[in-house]
């Protein structure tokens, strides 16, 4: 510990204020990385809650509200017209 170390070397007094400029940096730079991985958190949370109760199962189920491949999918089944071009034969 940096305080610990200034204190034991009667120097703390003056290198006090670069610490806690040093501290709230470090603080700052947290709560930024908490607010840019927000999505990235949350969902690894959410997938470790599930797994927790629902086993993989409910782990791999919570995963598709999240899949580009798997919305794409449900978007074309639910339209009909793109459904059939899609399984009619070129020719």
């Amino acid at each position: 510990n940096v305080r610990k170390e200034a204190e034991n070397e009667n120097v703390l007094s003056k290198i006090e204020e670069e610490i806690k400029q040093l501290e709230n940096k470090v603080k700052y730079n947290k709560e930024k990385d908490l607010e840019t991985k927000k999505d990235e958190l949350r969902e690894l949370i959410e997938n470790e809650i599930v797994k927790h109760f629902y086993f993989n199962k409910g782990s791999v189920e919570a995963t598709f509200d999240d899949d580009k491949d798997i919305q794409k999918a449900i978007e074309i089944l639910n339209d009909e017209k793109k459904y059939n071009e899609i399984l009619t034969v070129q020719k």
